[in-house]
C-alpha cells in the first residue's frame, strides 16, 4: 500500500485464537516512509503503537490479542508519504520461553491478564540479590514481584520498588532453591523483562568518604560497624554534576529498615540522621527513578556538644551541618 503525508490506512484484523502476534511495517523500496503502526480496539480504544520497533526504521508490534476485530493503522512519521507492505502473523516465540534464571540473566516474557509466570533460582552461597520486575517497551504491564521458598510460602513482594511503576526486591539469601514470582498488577498485562544481579557489599568507616558511580538503576551497598551508641549522620551525595538522584536505606542486621531518605541533604541529596547502637547496618545506595551517575557517600559520628541549664553558646553552622547539644 502507500500512505500520503497525514494520511493514516486502515486494515482490519481478525484474531480468530488468542496469542501473541507481530504485525510489520516496512518501508517500500526507495520510500522515504518512516513506517508507524497503531493497533486498536473497535471501539476506537488505542492497544499499542510503535515507530522503529523493527528493522532500518522499520515498525513491529508484538502484542497479546484476544479472539475479536481489531483495527491496524499504517501511516508515516512526522507526515511522511511512501509506499509500504504490511504483514500480521501469530508469534512461534512462548509467552516465558525460560522457567529458570540466575545472577546475572535476564529473562523476557510475556504476562496475559491475570497470569502469573514463575522462576526458578538456586543460590551457592550467602548473596545479597537485587531482582527487578521491568515492563519493556510499550508495554501497558504494572509488574509485581514475589520470592517465594521453594514450597510457595512467600518471603517477600514488592510493587513499584524500583520507580517508574516497576518492582524491585533486594534481599539477602541463604544458600538453596528460590522462585521467583512476576505478574501484571490487577488485570494489567504485557511484555517484561526480570533481570537478577548480585549485589556486592563494600565496608565503610566512619569519616572517610567513598566515590564511585551507579549505572542506571544499579545499587551499591555498604556495611557500617558501629562499636558503642553513637549519633551518625549518613551523606549520599551526587558527585561531579552527575544526573544522579541519591536515595538511601538504612537496615540492621536482621534486614529491617531503619530509615530511608530521598532529599533531606539538600539540593537533591541524601541524608540520614540516626542514633546507632553497637552492630553492624547496612546502606543501601541507589538512585531514585532508577536515576545513574558519580557518586559520594560519608558517614559520620555527631559528637554532642555539653550544654548546662541557664547557660547560653554560641556557634556557627556552615550549609548542611549539624550541631548536637547534651545537657544533664
Amino acid at each position: 500500500g502507500s500512505a500520503g503525508q497525514n494520511e493514516r490506512t486502515p486494515y482490519i484484523l481478525e484474531i480468530a485464537r488468542a496469542g501473541l502476534y507481530v504485525i510489520d511495517l516496512e518501508r517500500g523500496r526507495d520510500s522515504a516512509l518512516d513506517p508507524m503502526l497503531e493497533l486498536q480496539n473497535t471501539a476506537g480504544q488505542m492497544i499499542a503503537s510503535d515507530d522503529d520497533g523493527g528493522n532500518d526504521l522499520n515498525a513491529r508490534l508484538t502484542h497479546y490479542l484476544e479472539s475479536g476485530t481489531y483495527l491496524v493503522f499504517a501511516r508515516g512519521a512526522d507526515r511522511q508519504a511512501g509506499s509500504f507492505s504490511i504483514t500480521a502473523r501469530e508469534s512461534t516465540q512462548p509467552l516465558q520461553p525460560f522457567q529458570t534464571i540466575e545472577p546475572g540473566i535476564t529473562r523476557e516474557g510475556w504476562i496475559t491478564p491475570r497470569q502469573k509466570h514463575l522462576y526458578t533460582m538456586n543460590i551457592k552461597k550467602e548473596t545479597l540479590v537485587m531482582i527487578d520486575g521491568m515492563r519493556k517497551g510499550s508495554s501497558q504491564i504494572d509488574p509485581y514481584l514475589a520470592l517465594e521458598e521453594m514450597s510457595g510460602k512467600m518471603i517477600v513482594e514488592d510493587d513499584d520498588g524500583g520507580g517508574m511503576r516497576n518492582a524491585r526486591i533486594v534481599r539477602r539469601v541463604s544458600p538453596g532453591g528460590y522462585r521467583i514470582a512476576i505478574n501484571g498488577l490487577g488485570d494489567t498485562s504485557g511484555q517484561y523483562a526480570l533481570a537478577l544481579r548480585e549485589v556486592k557489599t563494600e565496608s565503610l568507616v566512619l569519616g572517610a568518604a567513598k566515590t564511585g558511580k551507579l549505572d542506571p538503576g544499579g545499587m551499591s551497598v555498604f556495611r557500617l560497624s558501629i562499636d558503642r551508641e553513637k549519633l551518625v549522620i549518613i551523606d549520599f551525595e551526587r558527585h561531579e554534576n552527575s544526573a544522579l538522584d541519591p536515595f538511601i536505606t538504612l537496615k540492621n542486621q536482621r534486614d529491617e529498615a531503619l530509615a530511608s531518605d530521598d532529599d533531606s541533604g539538600g539540593n537533591r541529596n541524601a541524608r540520614i540522621m540516626k542514633s546507632l547502637g553497637p552492630g553492624t547496618y547496612s546502606i543501601y545506595a541507589s538512585g531514585y527513578n532508577m536515576s545513574g551517575g558519580a557518586y559520594r557517600i560519608i558517614a559520620s559520628e555527631v559528637r554532642p556538644i555539653s550544654i548546662a541549664i541557664g547557660e547560653s553558646k554560641t556557634g556557627r553552622v556552615s550549609p548542611q551541618q549539624v550541631h548536637t547539644y547534651e545537657f544533664t
